[in-house]
């Protein structure tokens, strides 16, 4: 994998876990806010790019998660 993959997957990392360095702390985990918490500019991540693929759908995964938590403690 490379050095700039490594950089999106550790940023994903940090949106699961609520510590984010470079966008602010409960950012809704989207590609944008993968990219921008990877330090690159908002939308650097296509699906069109093979090599995103595998990255977007664990963000989407994350993503329905983060919903799910989200609406269970609504109720």
């Amino acid at each position: 994998m490379s050095e700039a993959m490594d950089e999106y997957y550790e940023a994903l990392e940090r949106l699961k876990a609520n510590k984010p360095i470079n966008v602010p702390v409960g950012t809704k985990i989207t590609n944008d806010a993968v990219s921008l918490e990877a330090g690159r500019k908002k939308g650097t991540i296509k699906k069109s790019r093979e090599v995103f693929a595998e990255l977007i759908q664990e963000s989407e995964n994350s993503s329905s998660k983060e919903k799910a938590l989200i609406d269970e403690l609504k109720l």
